[in-house]
């Protein structure tokens, strides 16, 4: 299943799969790899039931789209000019006659290179770091990792060993705001066997790290409170969707989870316990959303639990079920179909089925509907050819009537705020040449046309076009 967002991940989950464990932590996306096959929920039966899952997490063929582009290193290629005396050196070999050793042997196996000087003191041990990397291979300039790609930093305990040695050696040299590069030798990397295809054997790392801010372990008292606070605020939450309170509980739990994410933590057993927690809210804000109606909240909940527990049953459920109410029934089919194959016997998948069936067929249905509604009063399809009136300068055959049809009920949906989304022109209801018009009248009004198959038929999907947030 996709990222199950993201979706950027893919790679990257398929590169830590082969790779040791302490290499795996490094990799992983986030904290530390969680058990296999935890289960987490309300505490309370609310009329679903436990259903086992693997871990069904789909993978997506790219890495890192365009933006890597911004995130090219010279370095890696040795593009800068470093005089005649280097000719015959390699990218790397060049790049560390201008760093220093860092090794507290002096032996060599990290060297450092400060680009922009932090401020005030040197990361302590024990410290929780929040740090942005992009890491290279020699004569490759594009990432093979990339925080900033990711577009969330990586947090760790300095010296617990949850990053690579050269990596944990590199940011114990950093100040707050710092941005050097690091050249780590294959000892304190990788090591002789590398990791998957992605990392070659005795490879050489080159890391670009910004140590974005860091902070003292937290007490056992102060975390224990936080967690405490998530506690109350998740078990309120509960008692209002009990009360069918579905807003106010939604309310709970968003605030919870806001909450959970600013909580410093000192050690794994608290990840863990911070991701049981938010693994719980994921799940219950997405139950809540479907009781809202609100599909786009069901989604994006539900993929950041299985985010959190890739084989999770709930989240791959409930999935399904936002993916429905969005009428994405592609999508819906897909995830309940894993779902039902982990879980044959489940009754509330075999029900979700049927809902599924019933939707995609209503849905077919007022497409037909809208389509014919829209143009009622043509009735193209009972005129015989000499009762049509005369087209327009503007079609070859086209009726005035037709024309005058579309352009209002194009201008309609443009100002319905809430609607984004025409019901698709079904293409064996409509000539060429009305097919061309609708076409054509949708792009001059500034809509998106393009042709799509909905359940095995020919459509043509009229939508307005999504600018990006600025």
């Amino acid at each position: 299943m996709e990222n199950i967002e993201t979706d950027e991940y893919a790679a990257l989950h398929a590169l830590y799969r082969d790779c040791p464990i302490p290499i795996r932590k490094y990799l992983r996306h986030g904290t530390t790899i969680l058990a296999e096959n935890e289960k987490a929920g309300f505490d309370y039966e609310i009329g679903e039931e436990e259903m086992k899952a693997e871990n069904n997490k789909d993978k997506e063929d790219g890495y890192f789209g365009k933006e890597v582009f911004d995130h090219l290193s010279p370095d890696a290629l040795g593009d800068e000019d470093n005089g005649s005396d280097s000719e015959d050196l390699s990218p790397f070999e060049k790049l560390k006659k201008k760093m220093k050793d860092i090794t507290p042997d002096g032996q060599g196996g990290v060297w450092k290179m400060v680009v922009n000087e932090g401020t005030g003191p040197v990361i302590p041990q024990e410290n929780r770091a929040e740090v942005h990397y992009n890491s290279y291979l020699e004569y490759n300039d594009e990432p093979m990792d990339s925080t900033r790609l990711r577009n969330e930093t990586k947090k760790f305990i300095l010296g617990r060993g949850d990053v690579i040695e050269g990596m944990e050696l590199a940011v114990s040299t950093m100040k707050k705001g710092e941005l050097s590069k690091f050249l780590i030798s294959p000892d304190l990397a990788f090591g002789r066997q590398g990791c998957g295809q992605r990392i070659p054997p005795n490879a050489e790392i080159l890391m670009e790290i910004e140590l974005v801010s860091f902070a003292s372990k937290p007490s056992p008292e102060d975390v224990e409170e936080a967690f405490k606070k998530v506690r109350i605020d998740k078990e309120e939450g509960n008692r209002l969707f009990k009360q069918r309170e579905y807003h106010k509980a939604e309310v709970k739990y968003c605030k919870a989870q806001k909450f959970l994410n600013s909580v410093r933590l000192r050690d794994e057993e608290d990840e863990k316990e911070m991701e049981r927690l938010m693994l719980k809210l994921c799940l219950n804000i997405a139950l809540t959303s479907l009781k809202l109606g609100k599909g786009s909240h069901v989604i994006s909940q539900s993929r950041r639990a299985l985010d959190i527990s890739p084989n999770n049953d709930k989240a791959l459920y409930r999935l399904a079920k936002g993916y429905r109410l969005v009428k994405e029934f592609d999508k819906a089919e897909y995830f309940l179909g894993v779902a039902s194959k982990l879980c044959p016997n489940d009754h509330h998948i075999n029900v979700e089925k049927q809902e599924l069936a019933k939707a995609k067929r209503e849905f077919k249905l007022l497409e037909v509907e809208s389509y014919s509604r829209m143009f009622k009063d043509m009735n193209i399809n009972d005129q015989k050819p000499e009762q049509k009136t005369k087209p327009t300068s503007q079609s070859s055959s086209t009726t005035p009537e037709f024309e005058a049809a579309v352009s209002e009920n194009l201008k309609k949906f443009i100002e319905q705020p809430d609607c984004e989304e025409m019901p698709t022109f079904q293409l064996n209801q409509m000539s060429e040449s009305e097919r061309l018009f609708v076409e054509k009248k949708a792009k001059e009004l500034g809509l998106e046309a393009r042709y799509v198959e909905k359940m095995g038929e020919k459509c043509l999907r009229i939508a307005k076009i999504q600018n990006p947030d600025e």
